[in-house]
């Protein structure tokens, strides 16, 4: 029915007296006319599509990119294992905080957390290149000037061994897999510290792990640790100490403030390269050079008459004035035939004084021992 508007009187309605509906009149009254565009915008990445009505629409959504913010704090309960493959898996632009209520800057794990990667790295030495850092944990961009950035794994509970740092390395290029080790010479991991010169990041301590050989017993292999310092005035990272199973090697002076003990069959001198040997020319007068903390000194073997004694200059600049040289004669001498002493000591030298106590005169290369120990007079 329909109301005509001239007479008033009720009528019966045609179908030019509908208005168009937006529909497709030609097809499934469910399909709309004009398709609509549907698309995604801000954190995610996909491709767009149009919807009709006929059929279903599936959006594919190929990345999402997340700064610092967009996760909410993660409590320690939620935390089981973390595992972040940098090298595979998107990065965040911005670091994230992990709190179980306390600070908001520290992480506490309930098992372990671990970094894996499968690039090989370096660290740059003085005058090098920047090397471009791939897999990193970066701390809050900003602090309060009292509060110094940390990460902290906290054993909370229990007994037993506490959570650990782990660097595990496989030659094998893919993370995850098995490849043996075969070198000694380069590190399974480090731990690296650097300070700003106010334009970069510089070396100034390290300590590196390696295999000290690659014979796998049924526990693992033998280890080395390096200890590496920036040297005074170039800064360039240098090795000053190792550890492996036969000991401490520490290069340069070693300084202790306390009682230095040796236990069982260890002992305490100068190790294979460190020591030299020079030959005594002419005479027993004559003097000899050796520039050696240790070493022997061969004599010449012309005639020392009985009861008589000669002496000798070993110059040698690593002696102080102050330091003590110990001799001995360690071969080529008729027994009980002579006496040897250190007569005197400077900068730089020391008289050698050797005599012969037997009853005959001896001609007879005599091999002696030194040794030079530091000391000082205050």
């Amino acid at each position: 029915m329909k109301n005509t508007a001239a007479t008033g009187v009720p009528s019966i309605a045609v179908a030019g007296d509908f208005p168009t509906l937006n529909q497709n009149t030609t097809g499934s009254a469910a399909k709309l006319t004009t398709a609509r565009t549907f698309s995604i915008t801000g954190k995610a990445t996909a491709a767009g599509g149009t919807f009709d009505g006929s059929g279903g629409l599936a959006i594919n959504v190929t990345a999402v990119t997340l700064v610092a913010g967009d996760i909410p704090n993660i409590a320690e309960s939620q935390v089981t294992n973390l595992t972040a493959d940098l090298a595979a898996k998107a990065n965040l632009a911005g670091g994230q905080a992990f709190t179980d209520g306390m600070t908001t800057d520290t992480f506490y794990a309930s098992t372990n957390f671990r970094i894996a990667y499968s690039n090989a790295y370096t660290y740059r030495s003085a005058g090098g290149a920047a090397a471009a850092v791939q897999n990193q944990i970066v701390g809050p961009s900003t602090l309060p000037a009292s509060q110094a950035v940390s990460l902290l794994v906290r054993h909370k509970a229990g007994t037993g061994s506490g959570y650990k740092w782990s660097f595990a390395r496989s030659e094998n290029g893919t993370t995850g897999s098995h490849t043996a080790i075969s070198t000694t010479t380069d590190d399974l991991g480090r731990l690296s510290w650097t300070g700003s010169d106010g334009t970069d990041f510089r070396d100034t301590a390290a300590i590196l792990g390696f295999v000290n050989n690659t014979i796998v017993n049924a526990n693992g292999f033998e280890g080395r640790l390096e200890f590496f310092l920036g040297a005074p005035a170039t800064g360039i990272l240098t090795r000053y100490a190792a550890l492996d199973p036969t000991g401490l090697t520490v290069t340069g002076v070693s300084n202790s403030t306390g009682n230095q003990l040796i236990s069982g069959t260890g002992a305490q001198g100068y190790a294979t390269g460190s020591g030299g040997a020079v030959t005594q020319a002419t005479n027993k007068a004559t003097g000899v050079t050796l520039n050696k903390t240790n070493g022997q000194i061969t004599m010449n073997a012309a005639a020392l008459a009985a009861n008589t004694s000669v002496a000798f200059t070993l110059t040698n600049s690593l002696i102080a004035a102050t330091d003590v040289v110990n001799v001995s004669i360690a071969s080529g001498a008729t027994s009980l035939a002579y006496l040897i002493v250190v007569q005197a000591t400077a900068a730089g030298s020391c008289s050698i004084a050797i005599r012969n106590v037997s009853a005959g005169s001896l001609s007879e290369a005599v091999v002696i021992n030194f040794a030079v120990l530091k000391a000082v007079n205050a």
